[in-house]
């Protein structure tokens, strides 16, 4: 009888080592992701900033006839997948109800907007973010909800890509328009050998207001879908 009260207590104890180390190591690792979430913002701001120029069509290009060489084609698809890699990393799984595009679908991108057969371009682009907040989402995981707003300067019709992928903005007319784009986006980040890189973005962007560059002349609210 004793023998087994022994083994009872034993169990007991053993069990309750275990549910202290766990909650010492969630009280770590909250303590670790609260003194990391600067690194997450800087992150997704550094993100925005630099895939705006990638939009952006070579100067020789910016006509009406946008029709890259093989070559610069190749170098501009090239050039994306190296961008893609310091921001992005492949992700076991997503949540089931993630729509968005994950690091696959975004590489992509790229190459359907030099493939664009539209005569269309774009003369400058900027992204912006706003409004960011960074949630912990699992042990090594991430969620950022955050606002972009992307200026984008072009033909009335033209494609580029957003936080999350490929994308287009439509206004009516002729001309170079400089269309404001509100973001709202929400991305997966994974922590990867002390990196913060996105595993997943679903965005939806709508035209807020656009500008005919020629004359000032304000245009309608179009949908950028």
């Amino acid at each position: 009888m004793k023998l087994k009260i022994k083994k009872i207590n034993r169990g007991l104890l053993l069990g309750a080592v275990l549910i202290i180390v766990m909650v010492f190591v969630i009280i770590a690792d909250n303590r670790r992701f609260k003194k990391e979430k600067n690194d997450i913002e800087k992150n997704i701001s550094d993100y925005a900033s630099e895939l705006s120029q990638w939009s952006v069509t070579p100067q020789k290009y910016q006509n009406s006839s946008v029709n890259y060489s093989p070559e610069d084609k190749q170098k501009i698809i090239s050039g994306f997948s190296d961008f893609t890699d310091k921001y992005w990393t492949s992700a076991d799984s997503m949540p089931l109800n993630f729509y968005g595009n994950e690091i696959g679908d975004f590489r992509n991108s790229i190459k359907e907007l030099v493939n664009d057969e539209y005569e269309d371009y774009i003369t400058d682009m900027s992204m912006s973010v706003r409004n960011i907040k960074v949630g912990q989402d699992g042990p090594n995981g991430a969620k950022v909800n955050c606002t972009i707003d992307i200026i984008v300067s072009g033909t009335s019709e033209c494609a580029y890509i957003s936080p999350g992928g490929y994308d287009n903005v439509y206004n009516e007319g002729n001309g170079l328009y400089k269309s404001n784009i509100e973001s709202e986006c929400t991305f997966y980040l994974e922590r990867v050998s002390g990196m913060w890189k996105i595993t997943g973005c679903e965005s939806y962007g709508w035209n807020s207001q656009s500008v005919l560059l020629s004359d000032g002349e304000e245009s309608g609210e179009e949908a950028s879908e």
